[in-house]
């Protein structure tokens, strides 16, 4: 479905105590289909170590935005600072290690040494996906949020399984080239569920 409607879409974060703001004009792009091929694309991915797609689909591209920082001197309280920011992917490895990098390539090392298939380490993983929802607002900002769970075998033996939660923010590349996706991913973010405890009743 087209989008023709056009508004602004805040992205938040906080950095350094800051509110940071990823602000993007909505435009007419495609809807959120190619968005849920991109992320089940990237998850068959890292399942198999293709290095090849992954460097497909993940973005190297920095994003512009602003930081909202105090400021006593203007009459709103804040001022506005213009920063860049750069593609930033966590994950976490078979053996529960969580890791953040911001490069493309340390990523598809991360993938390789720590959480995909390796013959080297008899290793493999493969990937459930429970849920994927996603929304394509504009054509600079897209996003996904994508329930799941690996399971991983070391040496012919099972490893158990991780429910997991990631989300994805994503760009529409245009004039993307035959073969490749039409949105790159420029920041992933994937984290261990952690079961809630039943609460104790008290006794009367």
């Amino acid at each position: 479905m087209l989008r023709a409607i056009h508004a602004v879409l805040p992205i938040l974060a906080v950095v350094g105590g800051s509110v940071a703001l990823v602000s993007r004009t909505v435009a007419p792009v495609p809807g959120p289909g190619g968005v849920i091929d991109t992320v089940q694309d990237f998850i068959t991915a890292l399942d198999t170590g293709n290095a090849r797609s992954l460097v497909a689909i993940l973005d190297v591209q920095k994003s512009p935005g602003f930081v909202v920082q105090p400021d006593a001197s203007s009459k709103w309280g804040f001022k506005e600072v213009k920063r860049a920011y750069s593609p930033r992917f966590v994950d976490v490895t078979w053996d529960d290690q969580a890791f953040s990098v911001q490069d493309r390539k340390q990523f598809i090392h991360k993938v390789h040494s720590g959480i995909a298939r390796s013959k080297q380490k008899a290793r493999g993983m493969r990937t459930k996906i429970i849920s994927l929802r996603a929304e394509c607002p504009s054509a600079d900002v897209s996003y996904a949020v994508i329930e799941f769970e690996r399971s991983y075998t070391i040496e012919g033996k099972s490893r158990g399984s991780k429910r997991m939660i990631g989300t994805a923010l994503l760009r529409h590349v245009r004039n993307a080239k035959d073969g490749d996706p039409d949105f790159r991913i420029f920041q992933w973010h994937a984290s261990v569920v952690t079961p809630k405890k039943p609460v104790a009743k008290k006794n009367d």
